[in-house]
């Protein structure tokens, strides 16, 4: 982080009045989506391609078990009255269905990714971020196999 850091203040000095040039600079040096980093959600289908590749199933299968469009329609959610995104909400669909999905009905397991990302007292200030987070750790622990 300290190298990036470094970059970002020599772009933003010399270049005061470009942030978003900076911030692409930055992205393509790190190879990183600068939004992602910044929201702290899982924003986007190719974000949320990224991290759900990684689930490897109960059942022996990789990947997703629903896909973000079943999910949406399966939930009844009205995302946009939530902090979190609808992907937020698949990732966490599929990542209980990889974890206990022989154990819990589908109905559960969409009651359990609800409860995750609104948990009050969860070890992070938003709980919907979670996914997030979780999605970021999994991707960077395969990356680095």
């Amino acid at each position: 982080m300290g190298k990036m850091k470094e970059l970002y203040e020599k772009l933003l000095k010399n270049n005061p009045q470009r942030m978003c040039e900076i911030l692409e600079e930055i992205a393509e040096e790190f190879d990183i989506d600068v939004e992602e980093y910044m929201c702290h959600h899982i924003i986007s289908q190719k974000i949320y391609d990224k991290y759900a590749s990684h689930f490897e199933n109960f059942d022996g299968t990789k990947g997703p078990h629903w896909d973000v469009e079943t999910i949406k329609e399966k939930s009844g959610i009205d995302f946009d009255s939530k902090k979190y995104t609808c992907y937020d909400f698949a990732y966490v669909v599929n990542m209980r269905y990889s974890d206990d999905g022989d154990l819990m009905s589908t109905e559960n397991i969409f009651k359990s990714a609800k409860r995750y990302l609104e948990d009050n007292d969860a070890p992070c200030d938003d709980p919907s971020t979670r996914a997030y987070m979780d999605g970021k750790q999994r991707h960077l622990r395969f990356e680095k196999h």
